[in-house]
């Protein structure tokens, strides 16, 4: 019975550098099946995160105001 190895397992086995070409291989082969974004939906999350980021910051500044003047009356 013979067995079959794939090109994965003689790099396996293999020196460095074909280790290291096998890898730049299936890298290349995975991005290629990555659905990229567009640049309006890059533009539109980026926009959705500054404004949360804000939105939050304010809170949190809001928040810790409130609790300093609290602090401050307690003390």
């Amino acid at each position: 019975m013979t067995s079959v190895t794939t090109k994965t397992e003689e790099a396996a086995t293999g020196n460095w550098i074909s280790r290291a070409q096998t890898f730049v291989a299936e890298v290349r082969a995975e991005s290629k099946k990555v659905t990229w974004p567009s640049r309006d939906e890059v533009r539109d999350n980026t926009i959705a995160v500054i404004i949360t980021s804000i939105i939050i910051a304010l809170f949190i500044f809001g928040v810790d105001q409130v609790m300093s003047l609290f602090i401050k009356a307690i003390l």
